[in-house]
């Protein structure tokens, strides 16, 4: 027979089961935790070890071996074999590692750079680079108004004159606030180092990224000939969204 006394013993232990099963969980939660960090400890510790004592055996193979995959430009290759032995923290290692992840990185950045330019090489983009310079009058809103038009030019013709302006500017020192200003006809163009780097070095023009366009301006729709005539380039800037231009021929000044 349950007696009263019986039925509140019965009572508490259950209240007391109630109060501490929170906790209990708690501290069950956090020794799984410690279990789980001291297992991660001790397979890092594993793999270093594994790692060195590979790298022990056949230091000088691999070392030429990253040496002659980097000489050959495969850089996605010589970070792959480098990364096995990451954990064996070898300066050698590191430092051809991060060489080749430079690589690769000059190498993705490039690439976008060529789609940024395909994509906004443009007669639009080139009409309103001219439009943009204050020696180019906005167009008036009349049907007498002044017409553009914007001819691509192959870009090996001009990149002897594109690098030459380059290489001016970047012999010449700049300070903050140029380039809004410059005087007639001229544009100091702000672009991506790595575009800088494939204007003066690469020797194929269909890899570079940059445009040439003839731009005329013509002082009413009857006029027989253009009135004006610009030869700009374009070429990624260096925020990496838009394309920035130069100049390579301006009309004169009136």
């Amino acid at each position: 027979m349950i007696t009263r006394t019986g039925i509140l013993v019965a009572l508490g232990a259950i209240a007391l089961s109630a109060a501490l099963a929170p906790s209990a969980l708690r501290a069950w939660q956090q020794h799984r935790e410690v279990q789980r960090l001291e297992a991660a400890r001790a397979a890092l510790a594993n793999e270093t070890a594994a790692q060195k004592a590979a790298l022990a055996e056949r230091r000088d193979a691999v070392l030429a071996e990253l040496r002659a995959l980097q000489g050959a430009g495969k850089h996605d290759e010589v970070m792959r074999l480098a990364s096995r032995y990451r954990l064996a923290d070898d300066a050698d290692i590191q430092s051809i590692f991060r060489l080749s992840a430079a690589a690769v990185s000059q190498r993705q950045t490039l690439e976008r750079m060529r789609a940024l330019a395909a994509t906004q090489c443009s007669a639009d983009a080139a009409i309103a680079a001219v439009q943009a310079l204050d020696a180019a009058p906005a167009p008036a809103p009349s049907a007498t108004a002044a017409t553009w038009s914007a001819t691509a030019l192959p870009l090996r013709d001009s990149l002897g004159a594109i690098r030459a302006q380059i290489r001016r500017a970047l012999e010449t020192p700049r300070h903050e606030g140029e380039g809004e200003h410059a005087p007639h006809g001229e544009h100091a163009p702000r672009l991506h180092p790595f575009v800088i780097q494939s204007l003066l070095n690469e020797q194929e023009t269909g890899v570079v990224p940059a445009c040439v366009w003839r731009v005329a301006r013509q002082a009413n729709a009857t006029a027989p000939t253009p009135t004006n005539a610009w030869t700009i380039w374009l070429a990624p800037s260096a925020n990496e969204r838009t394309l920035d231009f130069g100049v390579l021929a301006a009309p004169k000044p009136p």
